[in-house]
């Protein structure tokens, strides 16, 4: 995994950058965390809730002795756990989101912490570079028959 800037063809940040991954512990935050070690990326620090199972982290990391992987546990609604967690990071992949089923909670799990993390980047006077992946109330599955693919093509969640 290249990042390039627009100016270079150099890697915008080096294998010793740091690099926070929250939500490190989800299906798509192993495959990430998997794919940052493999392109050679060496220092990475892995934000899971403390309740998360990290075993698969656990044997992932065990695969790159070499790589200096911190797996902190934390909470994204608090702001010390978030500016210990942004502290240095030259690129931040926020993955981190929480599923419920009520709208308030939705808005606390994804958007209240993701405004407590840039929060921490500020106070923390960092310019990282920024990555947020959500698929947080953008297509609508309304129409869909059961098996039918959620993808681009879909029509806009209303409700957004």
């Amino acid at each position: 995994m290249t990042t390039t800037s627009t100016t270079s063809s150099r890697p915008a940040i080096g294998p010793d950058d740091r690099i926070l991954v929250t939500g490190a512990s989800g299906f798509i935050g192993t495959r990430l965390v998997a794919a940052l070690l493999n392109a050679g990326y060496k220092n990475l620090c892995l934000f899971v809730r403390p309740s998360s199972r990290i075993e698969a982290l656990d044997r992932l990391v065990s695969d790159f002795p070499c790589a200096k992987v911190e797996i902190l546990p934390g909470n994204l609604l608090s702001p010390q756990d978030c500016r210990r967690a942004v502290r240095n990071a030259a690129v931040i992949y926020h993955l981190a989101a929480a599923a419920d089923r009520s709208f308030a909670g939705s808005v606390m799990g994804c958007v209240v912490t993701t405004k407590t993390l840039l929060e921490a980047v500020r106070e923390e006077n960092l310019n990282p570079q920024f990555v947020h992946v959500s698929s947080f109330a953008v297509y609508s599955n309304r129409n869909l028959k059961r098996t039918a693919v959620l993808d681009e093509t879909c029509e806009l969640d209303g409700n957004v």
